[in-house]
């Protein structure tokens, strides 16, 4: 059986400090990582609220044309209007989207809310304009700024 002093360096394996270097690194890199994946995350969720908000405006517009009124997502689901079934339910990638129908079903608005850390991500209104507009940490209604 060779002992310790018998092995060659390569032989030897990783010390202590060595490791302790590597998690070190490996920490660093994650300390890093984590606040940028984050910001990408939030980033994609307010895009794609953007988005479902253009989808509803553009369903309620395709029924209006064809029926005469607005009519709630789960109406416009039924009849084809909206194909997604989360948004369809009023939830999609982190949001939930609050359809109000005014006037007799001659106008409507649209809020979405972000479903986790409401008070530092961005709130979403539309109404039967058009203009998506936004507001940061608070609800979004039709005198918050529009987006571009």
């Amino acid at each position: 059986m060779p002992h310790a002093t018998t092995l060659s360096p390569k032989e030897r394996g990783f010390t202590l400090v060595e490791l302790l270097i590597v998690v070190g690194i490996i920490g660093v890199i994650t300390a890093l990582a984590v606040p940028n994946l984050i910001s990408s995350k939030q980033a994609a969720r307010s895009s794609s609220a953007v988005n479902s908000l253009r989808i509803i405006h553009s369903s309620q517009s395709s029924y209006h044309s064809a029926r005469g009124s607005y009519q709630s997502l789960d109406t416009l689901g039924a009849n084809g209007f909206i194909s997604d079934p989360s948004l369809r339910g009023g939830r999609k990638e982190g949001y939930n989207f609050t359809l109000t129908l005014l006037d007799n079903n001659s106008r409507f608005e649209v809020h979405a809310t972000p479903l986790s850390a409401p008070s530092t991500s961005q709130h979403y209104f539309i109404d039967t304009s058009g203009v998506i507009r936004a507001e940061p940490g608070a609800p979004a209604d039709a005198d918050s700024s529009p987006i571009n």
